[in-house]
Formats: C-alpha cells, structure tokens, sequence
C-alpha cells in the first residue's frame, strides 16, 4: 500500500503523469507532424520513472539500467527530432555524427571504461548532452531567422526545443560539479532533478496546449 501511495506522491511521477494525459488529449495536434512519435516517447518515460522507482521500494536499489536505457533512447531520440527540423545539410550531417559517436560512446563506456557495468555512465551522458545542446542551438537559430519567428510561441517544437535545452543546460552541472564534489551531495542532486523535471514537463504540457501550428 504503501509503494501504492508513493506512486501518486512523487512529484516527478505526477507531473509526468499530467503531461501523457495532455498529450495524449491534444495528440491531433502532432498526428501528422515529424512529432507524431513524441506522445510513445512520454509514455515509455513515464512507465520508466515508474518502473524504477516500484523496482527500487521492492528492494532492487540498483536501477541504474532502467535508467541508463531510458538515457539512451532519449538522446537517440532527441537526435531523430532535431534532424529532421534541421535545414542545412552539412549541419544535418554533423547530427549524424554526434549519434555515431554516441552509439561509440556507449560501447566504449559499457564494455571498455566499466567493465563493472552496470554503474552510471556519466561520460557518454555528459558529452552527449553537451552535442544535443549544440544541436538544438542551432536549430533555435534557423527557426529564429525564418519567417516562423514571429509566431514562435504557435508552434509546439519551439516549445519542445526550448524545454529540451533548459533540461540539459541546467542538468549537465548537476552530473559533472556536483557530483564531483562529494557523495554526500546525492540528496542535493536528487532534489534538484526534481525541480529540473518538473519544469522540463510544465513546458511541455503548456507547449501542447499553447501550440497552434503544425510544423
């Protein structure tokens, strides 16, 4: 009962909870747009973060797989997203890249780096969140300077680009300064992701129900 109640407490798990709901409401809006993917993706992250934490009140406290997995099909993901957004060819090319070199980071990190596996996988997390803020700079850029600029705020990638950039410009510290500081900052990281996701979902939720424009 009490792993029940917890479910429906976690302010991560509720706000995620609201977005599926919003999202699956305005679905119509992303249908038959190169986002038409995004609604799976919400819903495979909300049955993660569930997932893990039924995972961990069971007695299994190492959940770092399920996490280390989610991690990856959300930059792989947010890699497919941007590219098809993205004009410039060359720029397009560079995206490629950046997943190649993920897929390699990963490997090198599981089977390399930690044989030890499974522990965090902090480095191909950071230097992958580092390339997606890269990316979507510059896909802010070109939607900046065409005509789409003027009604940014009607259509819903701007507001995805935007909450998928403050999620990582604001995350990022927490994995590199923080936890590098001491251990006994966990409880500090653990508060602040919070706070981090909570906006990073707020965002999305209001981008769905502000957008107007199929793009």
């Amino acid at each position: 009962m009490k792993n029940i109640y917890y479910l429906f407490t976690n302010p991560i798990l509720n706000i995620e909870y609201i977005s599926v709901i919003i999202v699956t409401l305005f679905y119509s809006k992303i249908r038959k747009t190169r986002l038409n993917y995004f609604i799976f993706f919400l819903w495979y992250a909300c049955l993660t973060e569930v997932t893990a934490n039924i995972f961990y009140h069971y007695g299994f406290k190492n959940n770092i797989l399920i996490y280390d997995i989610y991690t990856y099909v959300e930059q792989v993901y947010f890699y497919y997203i941007f590219y098809n957004y993205i004009q410039h060819s060359i720029a397009k090319h560079i995206v490629v890249g950046f997943v190649m070199f993920l897929h390699l980071a990963y490997l090198y990190d599981i089977f390399i780096l930690h044989s030890n596996y499974p522990i965090y996988l902090s480095n191909s997390f950071i230097i992958n969140q580092i390339f997606l803020i890269i990316t979507i700079f510059y896909f802010l850029i070109e939607f900046f300077i065409s005509d789409r600029a003027l009604h940014a705020t009607d259509y819903l990638i701007f507001w995805i680009s935007v909450a998928i950039l403050f999620y990582y410009i604001t995350f990022l510290p927490l994995d590199t300064v923080l936890r590098g500081f001491s251990s006994d900052n966990t409880q500090l990281i653990s508060k602040m992701r919070t706070v981090v996701v909570v906006i990073l979902y707020t965002i999305y939720s209001f981008g769905f129900i502000w957008s107007k424009k199929k793009y």
